[in-house]
């Protein structure tokens, strides 16, 4: 197995070393040939798998492996050795002369059949010559050849590439196991005789041959040019960063990956407020507070944490302890933590009891409890929960996604920071020891089997909130924090890494641990993970007066560890010493473990909105999981101890819409502030399984946007990630989706200038044959004053609303210049007062955004006749919604705020409260905020309500299906009729419909009218009048149907008219550079709206440019019509119709 494993390496590895000449190069013959044997070395490994899925034996699978290793040889021969080319020639030539002259069989009689014996005699002789003239022009390269064709053997394939040794071991060993002799016959007997063995390939080289096919999958797609340059764009970017960096000679880890964006900006000197020291504690910056109007410096710190292991095998005391530990990391660094933010993942909690898989808890059940667990710690010891929400996607069901991030500060003169010395005293704080979450830290790291509830259970940690509690007000003294040197919390590995990690000498003392109960040997007192312990260095003067002080908080303090001059860790336990390591050892990184990751070709994901019409798609958005109210959920934790509180987490009169940043002021023990803090998430598990690299680039793109809706400032933000991937394995495949995602981060810190200076990992989401997606959450975290904080619910009716939107990269990314710029604007327009509530689209689109703006004060809003459901219900990461202050020209106009509640689409007003009163009647409940909370709580389910008013919903939509197919007598022709026009209380259109009052008008996109045309109108099946110009096509006289003549009616433009109108326009040109600045520059000078603009070359080398503008009437749109045909190279101007 061992040789059989370097043969499929060493072709993976021959194959990335001359990969280049597969991608570019001329079109000659050893490009040709090159080409040729690999996609036969495909064709070979594709073989051998099959075989080997299917045999029980494993010879014939070898000889596959044998021949592909062969041509393997030649591939690199063509890419190395000049020349080769003519031995390929060669070689080939003589398998032709070979069938002529050996009369080889099938091949010979069916060329006697087609040409006859004289004639394929004839052939033969000539393709001896062949390949005589061949094998002269070979020997010219290669002398030793000697022009004889026994040369050309393998033997001196294998001397010509350099690997003799790998002929005399490898191809020897595949050579004996496949040829018909005694050889075989004798090491087939001793296969035969060795235990569990049967089938070569069943595990080892089985699983290496399916690594290279998979790694075959991209090179067969770099082959024909479609592999992702931007992946590799991306990767040739971190390698310079490690480069500038001087990390070029340092192993490429994941790690490196994930810090060398931070490294590479602190490096150019854009990290000015980054606080750093030999403390292990959080992220932390310095920020300037204004206290009673005096700048005080301070320290903020945040961490997110991860407890994923634990909440699946027992939610209430995973989530717990989740928040415990993720609070005592930047309580360690002497702050007082006073905001957190829960962040989970969970499969589908409407899943049935029943239909639990087998080894798992209901979905159900550790989302309920979990979020019990959290919030009843949070709630104990008095952290604001200001920010709650649940992602749901099926692939949680591998393993729950339990994270929890908070957010601290103290002034920074309450910090000492001292490197420890040798006398200093360690003091263990806290809480006391016992076997629980023994081995947690190493579970967490475990993929989840069928057996992992019943036999991890004593990992799970125990959560005690009043001692974190006491912990907290313990380090808010200044006086106990002055005498602290440094200070260390307890988690994973208990005493033996977080007493261990504070000086490079020290005693440690086991004995005076402080135990929960007897029993426990050194080991277990070493490892143990109880929580809410502290372990902190003082000076030895200062231990009494430490203690002392731990005292008054009713906390116990225990002297367990002396600071040592000699660099080694000792662990003492009864009397003797258990463990004696050198700290030189400690700080080694241990052996080396090498991986290779194949990087998928990103796919870009799409969002899936069911429905055909508005109504169907806003009633399917807003009751999927991932976009419906987490109401029930969040009021479960409380989000405004210690009266910081700057955005309750849903705003509004009616407290509906969701915030998209938590804030929080400072924690100022005396005096008063408005200098506060707020923390934003980004994610999308749809997006990311589809690429990891647009999953991880948008999630610190949003993140950063959610700050900016709130009113923070872009350059101020600092991030932290959440990672959280499958068990990697062997797997080059699986490996791929962490690279991908970390590239995809990288790049957008990169880009935007914001770097992650913190994170938490976890590579073991997977249970069985599920994975959990590839996830990559990005938290980001800024300080702002209280003034410029904007809340997102809409403020009041009749504001005019846009959408400001970056130009895009691709389909999902936006462009980072460009979305750096809407930062900036809309930060601008938020200082300037003209911004009243902002939001910037999340899973859910331009439509969810605008859904959840109404809800908080009960507001409607009535859409522009510019927007498409396209653009309402795609995603639109980087882009934001605006209520603005008054009309502004700036964006993509929306629509406006109405004090009726509902979305008003072309007429047609979606509400969701149409079925409310006989909701509320026949689930029991006085109103919608009593339900919910039941949901929430429990009590009740989505599912019962739904249940019990399925009769309802559906008489409704057949009311909806008969009102769409309602129709009206035509006056004067008896006997017909025509579709029925709905009704509204007010035309804005500016258009009279001959002998029809108050109707839906909109116009045809086909043709675009603008006022000044010649119009026409045509009733649609339900959806009122669409207007046409009367050039159009669609509306000309020959193509009216029979049937539809009563359905075409007279219009006209009325005096009610708007101010401008979308309208299209097509310009043919000869291609050059700056055509499409001159177009710009007349747009700008004939102050001309642009909606749209779209460009693009075709192959006669002419270009085509399409611009969606708005105009006031025909007379301005023939001004810019004559202003762009005088644009040099401009030959047509047209406005597009039909």
């Amino acid at each position: 197995m061992h040789t059989t494993e370097r043969v499929v390496t060493s072709m993976i590895e021959l194959l990335h070393e001359n990969l280049p000449l597969l991608q570019s190069g001329p079109e000659d013959r050893k490009r040709a040939y090159f080409i040729l044997y690999y996609a036969r070395l495909i064709e070979l490994l594709d073989g051998a798998v099959r075989l080997a899925g299917q045999m029980d034996r494993w010879a014939p699978t070898s000889v596959l492996l044998r021949s592909a290793l062969e041509c393997t040889v030649d591939l690199k021969n063509l890419a190395c050795a000049p020349g080769y080319e003519h031995v390929v020639r060669a070689m080939m030539l003589e398998n032709r002369s070979a069938v002529y002259r050996f009369h080889t069989q099938p091949a010979y009689d069916e060329l006697v059949r087609q040409y006859g014996a004289e004639r394929v005699e004839q052939m033969g002789q000539r393709a001896q010559n062949e390949f005589r003239t061949a094998l002269k022009v070979a020997t010219r390269s290669f002398p030793f050849l000697n022009n004889a064709s026994r040369n050309l053997s393998v033997l001196n394939r294998f001397r010509i590439a350099g690997m003799e040794r790998m002929y005399q071991e490898e191809y020897t060993f595949l050579s004996m196991v496949t040829h018909n002799d005694m050889s075989v016959l004798a090491f087939g007997d001793v296969v035969d005789r060795l235990p569990g063995i049967d089938g070569l390939w069943d595990e080892y080289a089985y699983s290496l041959c399916i690594r290279f096919i998979v790694e075959a999958v991209r090179y067969k797609t770099l082959l024909f040019g479609r592999d992702d340059e931007l992946v590799q764009a991306a990767f040739d970017r971190y390698m310079a960063l490690r480069e500038e960096t001087g990390r070029d000679k340092k192993n490429r880890t994941l790690m490196d990956l994930a810090t060398i964006g931070a490294k590479t900006l602190k490096k150019r000197g854009l990290l000015p407020e980054l606080d750093e020291s030999e403390e292990i504690n959080a992220c932390s910056i310095h920020v300037p507070a204004q206290v009673d109007g005096k700048e005080q410096d301070w320290l903020l710190m945040f961490k997110n944490e991860t407890h994923n292991h634990p909440t699946e095998i027992e939610p209430f005391g995973g989530a717990a302890t989740c928040i415990g530990g993720c609070i005592r990391d930047p309580l360690s660094g002497r702050v007082y933590v006073h905001q957190a933010m829960r962040l989970t993942g969970c499969g589908d909690p409407r899943t049935p009891v029943e239909q639990t898989l087998e080894g798992k808890l209901p979905q159900r059940k550790i989302a309920q409890t979990a979020a019990a667990g959290y919030s009843s710690y949070g709630n104990q010891i008095g952290l604001a929960t200001g920010h709650v929400a649940e992602l749901y996607h099926e692939g949680y069901v591998a393993k729950h996604l339990e994270c929890g991030a908070v957010v601290g500060a103290a002034p920074a003169s309450n910090v000492r920071r001292e490197r420890p010395a040798p006398g200093d005293v360690v003091i263990l704080l806290g809480g006391r020891t016992g076997r629980d979450g023994i081995g947690g830290a190493t579970g967490s790291s475990k993929a989840h089997k069928l057996t992992s509830l019943e036999t991890c259970g004593a990992e799970v940690q125990k959560g005690n909130a009043p001692i974190e509690r006491k912990l907290q007000r313990l380090f808010r003294t200044k006086e106990a924090t002055l005498m602290i040197k440094r200070c260390n919390d307890f988690g994973a590995g208990g005493v033996s890494v977080a007493i261990g990690e504070l000086a490079d000498g020290l005693s440690i003392d086991l004995d005076a641990v402080p135990k929960k109960y007897d029993g426990l040997d050194g080991t277990e007192l070493a490892i143990s993970e109880s929580q809410e312990r502290m372990a902190v260095v003082v000076e030895a003067k200062d231990a009494d007066a430490f203690i002392a002080a731990a005292s008054k908080e009713n906390l116990e303090a225990t002297r367990v560890a002396l600071v040592t001059a000699e660099p080694r860790l000792v662990m003492r336990w009864k009397g003797r010493v258990v463990c004696d390591i050198a700290r030189e050892f400690l700080n080694s990184n241990g052996a080396e473990k090498h991986a290779r990751a194949v990087l998928a070709a990103p796919q870009l994901a799409k969002a899936q909105v069911a429905g055909a019409t508005f109504s169907e798609k806003m009633h399917s958005l807003v009751a999927s999981l991932n976009v419906c109210s987490k109401k029930g959920l969040a009021e479960r934790f409380d989000s405004t101890i210690g009266a910081g509180t700057v955005l309750m987490p849903f705003g509004g009169r009616r407290q509906l819409t969701p915030i998209q940043a938590m804030v929080d002021k400072l924690p100022v023990l005396h005096g008063e502030t408005r200098t506060c803090a707020g923390m934003a998430w980004g994610y999308n598990p749809f997006i990311s399984e589809k690429s990891p690299y647009h999953g991880a680039y948008l999630a610190v793109a949003e993140s950063i946007s959610k700050l900016v809706a709130t009113g923070l400032c872009a350059e101020n933000a600092y991030l932290t990630f959440q990672e959280y991937f499958q068990r990697l394995g062997a797997d080059a495949a699986r490996w791929g989706q962490p690279v991908a995602a970390l590239l995809g981060a990288l790049d957008a810190q990169a880009d935007f200038g914001v770097a992650a200076i913190g994170g938490k990992d976890s590579m073991s989401g997977t249970f069985e044959n599920i994975d959990v997606p590839p996830t990559l959450v990005s938290f980001a975290v800024a300080a702002g004053e209280t003034q410029d904080i904007v809340s997102p619910e809409f403020k009041l009716p009749g504001s005019k609303v846009v959408l400001l939107r970056p130009a895009m990269a691709d389909a999902l990314r936006p462009e980072a210049e460009s979305l750096k710029a809407v930062w900036a604007q809309v930060q601008a327009l938020m200082r300037e007062g003209r911004v009243l509530a902002a939001y910037t689209p999340g899973m859910g689109g331009v439509a969810e955004a605008l859904f959840k703006m109404c809800a908080g004060n009960g507001l409607g809003f009535r859409f522009d006749d510019g927007c498409t459901m396209d653009e309402l219900f795609s995603y639109a990461y980087g882009s934001f919604v605006l209520e603005l202050t008054e009309p502004q020209q700036i964006g993509l106009p929306l629509g406006t705020t109405t004090a009726e509640a509902g979305l008003t689409w072309q007429g047609n007003t979606v509400t969701g409260d149409e079925l409310r009163p006989t909701l509320l009647k026949k689930t029991g409940f006085g109103n919608l905020d009593d339900m919910y909370a039941a949901i929430g709580y429990g009590g009740f389910s989505a599912q019962k309500a739904v249940n019990r008013i399925r009769d309802e919903l559906k008489a409704l939509n057949k009311q909806q299906q008969a009102e769409r197919d309602a129709t009206v007598p035509i006056p004067g022709e008896p006997g017909k009729t025509r579709p029925a026009v709905p009704m509204r209380e007010k035309s804005e259109d500016g258009i009279v419909v001959q002998g029809l009052s108050n109707c839906l008008v909109k116009f045809s996109k086909c043709c675009t009218p603008v006022p000044g045309d010649d119009i026409v109108g045509f009733i649609t099946r339900g959806y009122g009048v669409s207007v046409h110009r009367a050039d159009c096509p669609n509306a000309a006289p020959e193509r009216r149907r029979p049937e539809e003549a009563g359905r075409w009616v007279k219009v006209s433009w009325g005096k009610d008219v708007k101010q401008s109108y979308q309208t299209s326009l097509d310009i043919y040109a000869k291609d050059r550079i700056d055509l499409v600045l001159d177009v710009s520059a007349v747009l700008s000078s004939t102050q001309t709206r642009v909606a749209g603009l779209n460009a693009k070359t075709t192959a006669d080398g002419f270009a085509l440019i399409h611009l969606e503008i708005f105009v006031a009437d025909s007379e301005q749109l023939s001004a810019v019509m004559r202003r762009l045909h005088q644009i040099s190279g401009v030959m047509k101007v047209d406005r597009p119709a039909g």
